[in-house]
């Protein structure tokens, strides 16, 4: 039992043996090629990712939170870098520090600045109001590439009403108060909602009298008095009024104007965010658009929660912040009674004069329907905020954040319609092949079968191991040869001791009890040699050749 179970053993070992030494050289070079293949394309990402989001509370840091819970699950790590906004985070990915970020359109085209504030030095000159804006260019960095535009970010202008009232700009000239008595006489001491002095333009051109508008001059004196005979026509007409107001009931109290320019809240305090955030730049572009000196107005640079909390508070008039409508701030603002969103009458010509900007419209009663806000469809301003990321951050986990924005950005919006986003139309920068195929192709089969180690390696190594596959099907049929002649070897080589005992009985060298000796031996060799049963033929003569040169040997007669 111990020796057919010892020479089965023996016989898979030697088969073993001889395979591998028959496929080895072959194997070998597979290995070897898939070893180089894989250090060179490095097809398993890093463990940790650097992603740069934005202020606490904004909707890049909430849309941050949950890409790091999508790549949690595959074991992706996301360290999330808060910033000041847009261009803190583009400035981050140009110098290395991150390796994704959320960026809004026209972020690289911001203009440069000499102190760092995002506004423009002094000696700057503003453009007219009708001189045209040159197109925003866009960043050619060769070393970033979008990953896809994910949502609109509104330019959001909140303001209080009661503010324009205390600037003087809050009434509006009532209807029929153009005559104020029965004669037609007018005079100062007439109703203010029936004189023209009360009109929006005449607030206006009293303030730029008085040097308070914006971009003119301060004055150190007040505007020149009317002239005595002026006065004295007054002091004759007050009785003719005190009749008229006898006769002529009071006019009705107007609403609060509602702006819809840039230009009516210039003079307000104003808030336009963090540098970083790229808001002071926008503004400024804006308002030079208008024929505007941003230097010249009393801006502040509050972040998003505290601007908010000072607007409320009364220390600020108005705040512009650009934000998803995810934003808590925002939505915040929009359910607060004496806070309004300002709607530009003139958005399209912004969209025209700046590329990067385009119109949405926030629908009457999105915010809150029971209490129906906002009371009416607002036309904002709005860029397109896209996922970009280093050329040298690695391919699987760009596909990464590309398949994660699938999921978070697809659903419909306040802006905008289910899957509208995320798109490859909207983007500034070339967009990634892994975003190309993450968005407007469809995934591998195998992705939804395996880990995503072992699709991610498949993906990355398929055109390798395709080639190594028609490589190695020509060398390949050498293996069967080899195997063949290993086999037959530890037979044959034993031909040449055979050969060389029958060489000693043709010449009679040798003696004849020698010659058996050694063709016992053979024989003894020959009995313990282990082949396969494809190769046991070749065996088996060897022991019949043997038998045949002893049987000769045996027929000779001694010498």
């Amino acid at each position: 039992m111990i020796g057919p179970l010892r020479r089965t053993l023996t016989l898979w070992v030697l088969a073993v043996r001889d395979m591998l030494a028959s496929a080895g050289p072959v194997a070998f070079l597979a290995v070897g090629l898939l070893v180089a293949a894989y250090g060179w394309l490095d097809p398993q990402p890093p463990k940790t990712v650097r992603l740069a989001t934005g202020p606490e509370g904004s909707a890049y840091a909430g849309f941050g939170q949950r890409y790091a819970a999508a790549l949690a699950r595959e074991g992706i790590t996301v360290e999330l870098i808060p910033t000041e906004g847009s261009v803190a985070n583009l400035q981050l990915l140009r110098d290395g520090q991150a390796d994704v970020a959320f960026v809004r359109g026209g972020s690289g085209a911001a203009p440069a600045t000499a102190n760092g504030s995002g506004l423009a030095p002094p000696e700057m000159p503003a453009a007219g109001a009708s001189a045209p804006e040159a197109a925003a260019p866009v960043d050619d960095d060769a070393s970033l590439q979008s990953l896809g535009a994910l949502f609109y970010e509104p330019l959001w202008i909140f303001y209080r009403p009661q503010a324009l009232l205390a600037a003087g700009d809050g009434q509006a000239a009532a209807p029929g108060a153009a005559s104020g008595t029965a004669t037609g006489a007018t005079s100062p001491a007439s109703s203010p909602a029936s004189s023209p002095a009360s009109s929006p333009a005449a607030a206006a051109a009293r303030l730029a009298a008085s040097g308070t508008a914006p971009g003119a001059p301060r004055q150190g004196t007040r505007p020149p008095q009317a002239n005595t005979s002026q006065a004295n026509t007054s002091q004759a007409n007050t009785s003719q009024a005190t009749t008229s107001q006898a006769t002529t009931p009071p006019a009705a109290p107007v609403p609060p104007l509602e702006p819809q320019s840039i230009a009516q809240i210039s003079r307000l305090r104003l808030n336009v965010d963090q540098p970083g955030s790229g808001v002071p730049q926008l503004m400024q572009r804006l308002l030079r658009a208008n024929g505007l000196h941003a230097e010249q107005m009393p801006l502040s640079h509050l972040a998003p929660n505290a601007a908010a909390q000072a607007l409320l508070a009364g220390q600020l008039d108005a705040l512009v912040l650009t934000s998803a409508p995810q934003s808590a701030v925002v939505r915040q603002l929009l359910r607060t009674p004496g806070v309004q969103v300002l709607e530009l009458a003139q958005a399209d010509a912004y969209t025209r004069r700046f590329p990067f900007l385009r119109t949405v419209t926030l629908p009457r009663g999105v915010a809150d329907l029971a209490a129906d806000v906002p009371p009416h469809d607002v036309t904002l301003l709005a860029a397109t905020t896209s996922l970009l990321s280093r050329e040298d951050t690695h391919p699987a986990l760009r596909q990464l954040f590309a398949q994660a924005a699938q999921t978070i950005h697809s659903r419909a919006g306040w802006l905008n319609g289910t899957r509208e986003f995320p798109n490859t139309r909207t983007s500034e920068l070339p967009v990634s092949p892994e975003g190309e195929r993450a968005i407007n192709g469809a995934p591998p089969f195998w992705q939804r079968y395996l880990p995503f180690w072992a699709s991610n390696l498949l993906d990355r190594m398929w055109l390798v191991i395709g080639g190594l596959i028609v490589l190695l099907l020509p060398l390949s049929r050498v293996v069967p040869p080899l195997y063949t002649f290993r086999v037959r070897r530890r037979v044959f080589r034993w031909y040449a001791r055979l050969r060389a005992i029958e060489d000693k009985l043709d010449n009679g060298t040798g003696e004849r009890t020698e010659l058996l000796n050694e063709l016992d031996e053979l024989d003894r060799v020959a009995n313990g040699i282990a082949v396969p049963l494809a190769h046991a033929d070749e065996l088996f003569a060897l022991r019949n050749n043997i038998d045949l040169v002893r049987k000769r040997l045996l027929a000779k007669r001694p010498a």
